[in-house]
């Protein structure tokens, strides 16, 4: 199920870099594949913490943010980048979530955070 498709497109049209977080280098590779191949650039962040920092260089049309990352884990991520970019005035990156396991519980808890 898509959240936001018509956001999702129009994201996808902008020219900044999409972020991809991920704790594995093999997932990282694989999106990092997909993105390239659809002419986007990319910034990789190896975990939650990394991803903040990266958000807060930049901004991005589109993170892809795994869920399960040791220390910060993608969910608190996300809570940190919506706080970088309300307190900077920015537009809401479109946050695509990414787990390996996800329950019907979990999609709600996703959506709330932000």
């Amino acid at each position: 199920r898509v959240h936001g498709a018509q956001q999702l497109r129009e994201r996808f049209a902008s020219q900044e870099p999409v972020l991809v977080a991920d704790d594995s280098p093999i997932t990282r590779a694989l999106i990092r594949r997909m993105v390239r191949a659809l002419g986007f650039s990319v910034v990789e962040a190896s975990g939650g913490a990394a991803a903040v920092a990266a958000v807060l260089l930049q901004p991005f049309a589109v993170v892809t943010m795994d869920l399960q990352m040791p220390e910060v884990d993608g969910r608190e991520a996300v809570r940190q980048i919506r706080k970088v970019e309300a307190a900077d005035g920015r537009r809401r990156a479109c946050i695509l979530a990414c787990s390996s396991s996800i329950v019907e519980n979990d999609s709600h808890e996703l959506l709330a955070s932000g």
